[in-house]
């Protein structure tokens, strides 16, 4: 249950995505998208922090979200570069989302990537 409501937060983000960044393309008013986008990632947040626990801003794929979090809020504040910051936020996105796991999960400022269950005591890196 858990898998599909996080499914569901990830196909409605993607779907509100298309939809802001074409309402930006276009010139188009991106209505109630905006809010989808905004909801649906806050949810995957949420999501995600529950799952990792605050390490999560430590490893590469909730670094990035605060990346793509600031990217688009420089676009919000210049209108200018709305359609690239949303571009290019959807290029981190993509990326990250698509890379494998151990990349996914790299842990920043680590010389290594995740570490195994054998590296590990009560969840915890053993530091090797």
């Amino acid at each position: 249950m858990v898998r599909a409501f996080r499914i569901a937060l990830r196909t409605g983000h993607i779907a509100a995505v298309a939809m802001v960044l074409g309402a930006a393309v276009y010139g188009g008013d991106s209505g109630i998208w905006a809010a989808v986008l905004i909801l649906t990632g806050l949810g995957i947040v949420l999501t995600d922090l529950d799952k990792y626990g605050a390490s999560w801003f430590l490893r590469l794929h909730g670094a990035a979200t605060v990346v793509k979090i600031a990217v688009v809020g420089l676009g919000v504040f210049w209108p200018d570069y709305l359609v690239p910051s949303l571009f290019f936020a959807l290029v981190i996105g993509a990326v990250v989302s698509h890379a494998p796991g151990r990349v996914r999960g790299y842990r920043l400022g680590r010389s290594r990537v995740r570490a195994t269950t054998a590296n590990r005591v009560d969840g915890e890196d053993r530091g090797t």
